[in-house]
């Protein structure tokens, strides 16, 4: 450590967070620069930190708000003292996946970002590419504004604007890449023809983070990146009791482990509109039930483990939830339960997408 830099300084905790993501292979090296150069205090300065016990509020008079900014941990941010404008900063370790999944863009590259919220990542792909080359495009005005203050207080002035990230930019476009923290279930149409062909697109799609590269035609086909985005526990809503006592038609499957992360991020992009709650310690035998539900159809499934990767399923509505991921979980179980990494997806010009197992040529799945 360099003698004149305070133990505590924030120069010191990003050098100390780059260490980490470098030391769990998350970081390329051509994003180091970015993160040891670009301040985190102006783009957070009311903070929540997750804890076991809820959330920890930090703002800059507090003891510990530093070494909180610089943990690797999703953030709320707050901007105001009314809890009217808060935006969500990814945990380091996900925002270092995805600038590393985008290449060594050289200074000069054409950038838009979907989804500025706070405007801290605007700001390291600033640092990377140059300013007057990043647009970034987020949907709450307020936001825009807040982001571009808090950029110019960096010395950054990218191109910030309002309006629907899904659209795209077109007035900025061709880019050579796009990044899109917003989640979404699918690929939008427009990104494909607004980056250039060759260029790379990289994405939250529910829980899955993927990195596709556009083609002449406006396609676009790349891996899932093996760093997820937060799954954080399965739920148990408590308002959602009505599905374990739901009369339906009843059949068994076997199936593999529901709760698994890997399990959930694939029925997450299979089922993009289906909810999932999941119950703990039901009946006399403390069992585990998963519950799926699309209300626009009034559909649903209950899913009771029963040993051995048998289950009990009790379903009603016209689509069959369980039915619909019973073959990607299968393939995945019977295929020793492989990372996020073994899959990825393909989209057409049409909008189109097909999970695929290794390469696009192999096992693939259409997603609705």
């Amino acid at each position: 450590m360099n003698p004149l830099v305070p133990a505590e300084s924030p120069a010191e905790l990003r050098r100390r967070l780059v260490v980490r993501l470098h030391a769990a292979h998350v970081l390329d090296p051509a994003w180091s620069t970015p993160f040891l150069d670009v301040s985190r205090e102006p783009f957070m300065p009311h903070i929540t930190v997750p804890r076991p016990w809820g959330g920890q509020d930090f703002t800059p008079a507090d003891t510990g708000y530093l070494r909180a900014l610089h943990e690797d941990a999703p953030l709320t941010v707050r901007h105001d003292n009314t809890e009217t404008l808060t935006t969500t900063t990814p945990a380091p370790t996900v925002t270092a996946a995805m600038l590393s999944a985008l290449g060594d863009l050289p200074r000069g590259s054409r950038v838009l970002h979907v989804g500025v919220a706070n405007g801290y990542l605007t700001a390291l792909l600033s640092a990377k590419t140059g300013a007057e080359h990043v647009t970034g495009i987020e949907l709450d005005p307020r936001r825009t504004t807040q982001a571009r203050e808090a950029l110019a207080r960096t010395g950054l002035h990218p191109n910030l604007v309002t309006g629907d990230g899904t659209h795209g930019h077109a007035h900025d476009a061709p880019y050579d890449a796009l990044l899109s923290t917003a989640c979404l279930p699918r690929v939008p149409p427009a990104w494909t023809r607004q980056v250039r062909a060759g260029g790379t697109i990289v994405t939250r799609l529910g829980h899955a983070l993927a990195a596709l590269t556009v083609r002449p035609d406006h396609s676009a086909d790349g891996p899932l990146l093996p760093t997820p985005a937060p799954l954080g526990p399965a739920p148990n809503d408590p308002t959602a009791t009505v599905f374990l006592v739901r009369p339906g038609a009843r059949t068994t499957a076997v199936l593999p482990d529901l709760a698994d992360d890997t399990a959930r991020l694939l029925r997450g992009l299979l089922q993009p509109d289906v909810e999932a709650v999941t119950f703990y310690g039901v009946g006399e035998y403390r069992r585990t039930v998963h519950c799926l539900s699309h209300p626009a159809t009034g559909s649903w499934a209950r899913i009771e483990p029963q040993g051995a990767s048998v289950h009990a399923i009790e379903h009603g509505g016209p689509r069959d939830l369980v039915g619909e991921i019973a073959p990607v979980l299968t393939h995945w179980a019977n295929h020793d339960h492989p990372t996020p990494a073994h899959y990825g997806l393909t989209t057409t010009p049409d909008g189109t997408h097909n999970l695929w197992f290794k390469t696009p040529t192999g096992p693939h799945w259409p997603l609705p």
